[in-house]
C-alpha cells in the first residue's frame, strides 16, 4: 500500500516518549523498567555526545620537574557537546521529535576535575546542571555515563585528568617516543614535531604515521592503549594499588597512602559532588559508574604476552614487561639492552599477525617516570635487571594473578570491580542525598538510584548480588530506582576493518567462545546478517542470569552499539550512497528488537552535532583515494555520529555555513541509485540526520500489559526504485489486570509513529484480540486515511456481558497512536501492527513467496559454499589457537575499531 495525502508536519514532540511525570522501577515480572502506573517502559535513545570526551583547549609553556618545557594547558568541557544551553533546548526538542526518550550523559573526570585534585570545574558543573535540566523540561530521562577509554586523552583515549599521571610519577610527554602509548599527533604535551616520529606507531608501513582526529583512514585504533604501559598502570594502580604496589605512595593532607586509594577516592569524590549538584533533577535515573572498566594487569596470567584473542594487536606492540622496561629508560644500567618491539598488522582470518620488529635502543630513550628510584614495578620487585638473562632483565611472570602478601588467587570482578561499584553507588547516593537536604527538598524527590552496570570488556558479568536476599526495593524518589544491567556490542569486523559486506558474515561472538562450527556460524545476505546480529545480541542478553543469579527482575540496556558511517572505503561520502551504513544500522537496530522479547532498552553511539567531513584535491567530493577524504566526530578516527554536517548522508542538511569544508558540493544522499529525500516533506524537522529510516523507528514506549513481541521491517531497503521508508511495525501484548477503579492511565498504551514512516501516508492499522483459553477472536483492519482519527473494536461478549473493547486514536501531528482497553479487557492477547508505504512484493504474500525461493535455491547455493569454507577454515582451526576470539560486548569492539 503506497498512498499519500498532504502531512501534518508535527510542531511538538510526541507525548508517547515523554517519561517526566513518572519515576521508573524494575517490572514485577519481567526483565524491563515499569513506570508508577504498572506499565511496561521502552527505553531507547542516543550517547550525548561524541565530542564531550575532548575539551577546547587553550595552551601556554611551563616546565615540569624533569626541566622540560612543556605546552600547560587551560582546559574547558564547558560547550561540550553543545555550545550553549539554548543550543541543547532546540537539540532536545528535536531529539524528543525523533522518538528519543532516554539519554546517556557522556561526562569524563577530567571535565569535573581537570587541574588539581579536589578542585572541580563549578562553571563546566554549572552548564550541566543547566543543560539537563532542560532535557528533563523535555521529557527525556537521563543517566549519567562517566566515560573513560584507555585511562585518559593523555594515554591515547579519554577520562582521567593529567594530574592522576603526576601522582603516580609519571611524566606522560615520553609516552609517544617510548611506545607507552600509541597517540594521535598532534598531542597536547608534545613538545616539538620531531617527537611526532615513531615508525609505524599507528599501524600499517604503508600508511601515514600522521593522522588526526578525524578518520583518516581507518589505521589507528586507539584500543591498542589498553596494554600499553600508560594505560595498563594506571588502571592497576587505581584498582589494586594497596594489594599490587604497597610501596607506591602519596603524601595526601599530610599522610602517606597508597596512590591507588588516593586515586580512587577521588574519583569517586568528584562525582559525588557532581550528584549532590544534579540532585534535584528528577529526570536523573541513575549512574553508570564507568565505561568500558579494564583491569589493567590485574589478573594477566603472563607478562611476557598479551592474549591476542581479548586484546587488539595492532602496530608497535610491547608485552607487558617490555612496556615496563621501555618505562624505565634504562635508569641503573650502565648498558641497557636493545629491545625488539614486534609489529603487528591486520590479518584474515586471524585479525593481526607480526613479521617485524622495531629495534629500541633503551641507553637513548626517554624515562616515562619523573624522576630516579620512582619505577614503582621495579620497586615492587616485578621485574629486575640481570645481565644473565639474554633480554637484560628478569622478572615474574605471574605477579598480578595472586595477592603478593596471601597467595590468593585474584578475581578482578569480585575482589576489585565489583567493591568499587559498591561504593562509588553509596556515594553518589549519599551526595544526592546531601544535595536535597542543602535544597531543603524531601528525600523522595529528585535524582533516581538506578545502578546502570556494565560487564568488564573481554570478560563476564560481575555477580550482583546486593538486595538479591529480599523482593526488590523501590526507593521512592523522582526518578525512580533499581539495577539494570548494561552491557555494550558492536560488530568487530566491520569496526576493526571499516568494512562491511552481507554477502558471508560471521557470528564471531561464537566463535570467541570456542565454537568451530563455520557452517552454523555463517550467515549469507542481508536477512542473513540481522540473523547474525540477532544470535549476538540474544546471548548478550542471556549473560543476565550471571549478572542476577537470583533471577529478580532487571531491565537491559545496551549502553552503546553503532556502526561505523566511513566503511567501505568513504564511499558513501564519495558518491552519496549509503545503502550499506541503511542495511548495518537497520540489522543494528532490528537485531536488538527481536531479543527480550521485543523490551530491550538502548542508547545508540552516539550525537556529536560538530560531526564534519573534509575533502581535498580535484574531485574529492565524489571519487578520489581516501587520503582526500577525512571525516568523524573529531575523537581517534571514529565516525559514529548519527547527525552529521556533511550532505553526503543527510537528507536536510545544516545551513550553509555550518555545513562540511568541500572544495565542491557534496553528493545527495541515495540508496542503490535511487536519491533519498523522504525527510524533505517534512522541512527542517529530520536536519542532520543520518539514515534516518533505519534508526527513527516506530515502536511501543508505554504498554499497558506484558510485552510478547515487538519489531519493526524497514521497508525497500533492497528496492532500486523506491526510496527507503515505510515497512511493518507489530507488536503482541497481554493486557493488564488493573485493580478496581485504577486510572485510565492504567490501561493506556502509548505508541511512537515517526512522521519520516507514516506522516501523509495512506497506511494499515490491524489489530487482533484473542481471548485463551476459549480462543475467542477478533481481526479488525482499519484504513487510516486521516491524520487525526480514532476507532474501536472489540470481542464478542455474552448477552448482557459488560463490554470488551479496545479504543484507538492516532495524531499524526503528535506521532502518536494510543491503545486504551477497557476494564474488562484484561488478560487479552492483543496484536497489533501498523504497515505502510510497502510495495506488493514485500507484502505477506511477497514475503512468503521471497522467503520459499530463498529456502529452496537461496539454500543450496549457499550450502555449498558453506561446506567449501567449512573444509578450507575448519582444518586450519582444529589445530590452532582462534585468533578471532572476542565476546560481543561494546568494549571488545573498541579494542578493534
Amino acid at each position: 500500500m503506497a498512498a499519500t495525502r498532504d502531512p501534518v508536519i508535527p510542531t511538538v514532540p510526541s507525548p508517547a516518549n515523554s517519561f517526566a511525570d513518572t519515576p521508573l522501577y524494575p517490572h514485577e515480572r519481567e526483565n524491563c523498567f515499569t513506570d508508577a502506573y504498572g506499565r511496561t517502559i521502552i527505553l531507547r535513545g542516543l550517547n550525548v555526545g561524541g565530542c564531550s570526551k575532548v575539551p577546547s583547549v587553550t595552551r601556554t609553556k611551563r616546565r615540569i620537574p624533569t626541566g622540560k618545557e612543556v605546552d600547560e594547558e587551560t582546559v574547558s568541557y564547558s560547550g561540550r557537546p553543545f555550545k550553549s544551553v539554548e543550543e541543547a533546548v532546540e537539540w532536545w526538542r528535536r531529539l524528543r521529535m525523533w522518538g528519543v526518550g532516554v539519554i546517556r550523559w557522556v561526562i569524563t573526570w577530567e571535565a569535573v576535575e581537570p587541574k588539581e585534585m579536589g578542585k572541580y570545574d563549578e562553571e563546566y558543573i554549572e552548564y550541566v546542571v543547566a543543560v539537563l535540566q532542560k532535557a528533563g523540561e523535555a521529557g527525556l530521562k537521563v543517566f549519567v555515563d562517566v566515560h573513560q577509554d584507555c585511562w585518559s586523552r593523555f594515554s591515547g583515549g579519554s577520562g582521567a585528568p593529567a594530574w592522576t599521571f603526576t601522582k603516580a610519577g609519571i611524566d606522560p610527554s615520553t609516552f609517544h617516543s617510548t611506545y607507552t602509548a600509541a597517540l594521535l599527533p598532534p598531542h597536547p604535551l608534545t613538545v616539538t614535531e620531531s617527537t611526532l616520529v615513531a615508525p609505524y606507531i599507528f599501524s600499517e608501513h604503508h600508511l601515514p604515521s600522521h593522522q588526526t582526529g578525524l578518520s583518516l583512514p581507518s589505521s589507528h585504533l586507539w584500543a591498542t592503549n589498553y596494554t600499553k604501559f600508560s594505560c595498563a598502570t594506571m588502571f592497576t594502580l587505581f584498582w589494586a594499588g594497596s594489594t599490587f604496589a604497597p610501596k607506591a605512595t602519596v603524601k595526601t593532607e599530610g599522610v602517606e597512602r597508597n596512590v591507588g586509594d588516593v586515586l580512587q577516592e577521588a574519583y569517586i569524590n568528584a562525582f559525588k559532588y557532581v550528584a549532590k549538584r544534579l540532585a534535584h533533577l528528577d529526570c536523573i535515573l541513575g549512574w553508570d559508574a564507568m565505561n568500558e572498566p579494564h583491569p589493567g594487569y590485574v589478573g594477566t596470567p603472563s607478562l611476557k604476552k598479551w592474549n591476542q584473542n581479548t586484546e587488539l594487536h595492532l602496530g608497535v606492540m610491547p608485552n607487558a614487561v617490555q612496556g615496563m622496561v621501555l618505562a624505565s629508560g634504562g635508569d641503573d644500567n650502565p648498558e641497557p639492552p636493545n629491545l625488539k618491539l614486534p609489529i603487528y598488522h591486520r590479518s584474515w582470518p586471524g585479525p593481526s599477525s607480526t613479521t617485524t620488529n622495531v629495534n629500541y635502543s633503551l641507553k637513548d630513550g626517554a624515562r616515562v617516570w619523573t624522576a630516579p628510584g620512582k619505577d614503582i614495578w621495579r620497586n615492587e620487585g616485578v621485574w629486575w635487571w640481570d645481565q644473565k638473562s639474554k633480554d637484560g632483565y628478569a622478572f615474574k611472570n605471574n605477579y598480578f594473578t595472586k595477592d603478593p602478601k596471601t597467595g590468593k588467587k585474584i578475581e578482578f570482578e569480585r575482589d576489585f570491580y565489583e567493591p568499587f561499584l559498591r561504593r562509588f553507588l553509596a556515594a553518589v547516593a549519599e551526595g544526592r542525598d546531601a544535595g536535597l537536604r542543602k535544597l531543603g527538598l524531601l528525600s523522595h524527590a529528585g535524582a533516581g538510584k538506578w545502578s546502570f552496570i556494565e560487564p568488564v570488556p573481554n570478560g563476564g558479568p560481575p555477580t550482583w548480588i546486593e538486595d538479591d536476599s529480599r523482593a526488590p526495593y523501590r526507593a521512592t524518589t523522582g526518578g525512580g530506582s533499581g539495577v539494570c544491567y548494561a552491557p555494550h556490542w558492536y560488530d568487530l569486523r566491520a569496526c576493526f576493518e571499516k568494512q562491511l559486506s552481507y554477502t558471508l558474515s560471521f557470528d564471531v561472538g561464537a566463535l570467541a567462545l570456542g565454537s568451530r562450527n563455520f557452517y552454523l556460524h555463517s550467515y549469507f545476505g542481508r536477512f542473513g546478517l540481522l540473523g547474525n546480529y540477532t544470535s549476538q545480541f540474544a546471548r548478550l542478553v542471556s549473560r543476565l542470569k550471571v549478572f542476577r543469579k537470583s533471577g529478580l527482575p532487571t531491565p537491559v540496556l545496551v549502553g552503546e552499539t553503532g556502526i561505523p558511517f566511513d566503511i567501505n572505503d568513504f564511499e558513501a561520502y564519495k558518491t552519496g550512497d549509503v545503502h550499506w551504513q541503511l542495511v548495518m544500522l537497520d540489522s543494528v537496530t532490528g537485531a536488538m528488537e527481536r531479543v527480550a522479547k521485543g523490551t530491550l532498552n538502548w542508547t545508540l553511539w552516539n550525537f556529536t552535532s560538530e560531526n564534519y567531513v573534509t575533502a581535498t584535491g580535484e574531485g574529492a567530493a565524489l571519487s578520489g583515494a581516501n587520503k582526500e577524504i577525512e571525516s568523524g566526530d573529531g575523537w581517534n578516527s571514529e565516525d559514529f555520529s548519527l547527525v552529521s554536517r556533511d550532505h553526503a548522508m543527510t537528507e536536510v542538511p545544516y545551513p550553509g555555513g555550518k555545513q562540511s569544508l568541500r572544495p565542491h558540493p557534496a553528493p545527495e544522499p541515495n540508496n542503490l541509485g535511487t536519491p533519498l529525500t523522504r525527510a524533505h516533506k517534512f522541512e527542517d524537522l529530520y536536519i542532520g540526520a543520518r539514515c534516518t529510516g533505519a534508526w527513527i523507528r516506530p515502536y511501543a514506549t508505554k504498554i499497558a500489559g506484558v510485552v510478547v513481541s515487538s519489531a519493526f521491517t524497514l521497508g525497500n531497503i533492497d528496492n532500486g526504485n523506491r526510496e527507503c521508508w515505510g515497512g511493518r511495525w507489530a507488536m503482541k501484548y497481554h493486557t493488564s489486570t488493573p485493580h478496581e477503579g485504577a486510572p485510565e492511565i492504567t490501561r493506556t498504551t502509548e505508541i511512537f509513529l515517526p512522521a519520516y514512516h507514516f506522516g501523509g501516508e495512506v497506511w494499515s492499522l490491524n489489530i487482533n484480540l484473542t481471548r485463551s483459553p476459549a480462543g475467542v477472536t477478533s481481526r479488525t483492519t482499519f484504513l487510516i486515511t486521516e491524520s487525526n482519527i480514532s476507532g474501536m473494536t472489540s470481542l464478542p461478549t455474552k448477552t448482557g456481558g459488560a463490554a470488551e473493547e479496545l479504543i484507538w486514536r492516532y495524531n499524526e501531528a503528535l506521532q502518536t497512536l494510543v491503545l486504551i482497553h477497557s476494564p474488562t479487557l484484561s488478560g487479552v492477547l492483543v496484536e497489533v501492527s501498523a504497515e505502510v508505504g510497502v510495495e506488493e512484493d514485500q507484502t505477506a504474500v511477497g514475503r512468503a513467496v521471497r522467503g520459499l525461493v530463498g529456502s529452496v535455491g537461496g539454500m543450496v547455493f549457499f550450502y555449498i559454499i558453506a561446506c567449501v569454507i567449512a573444509v578450507l577454515l575448519g582444518s586450519w582451526y582444529m589445530d590452532k589457537t582462534i585468533e578471532l576470539r572476542r565476546t560481543e560486548e561494546y568494549g571488545d569492539w573498541r579494542k578493534v575499531r
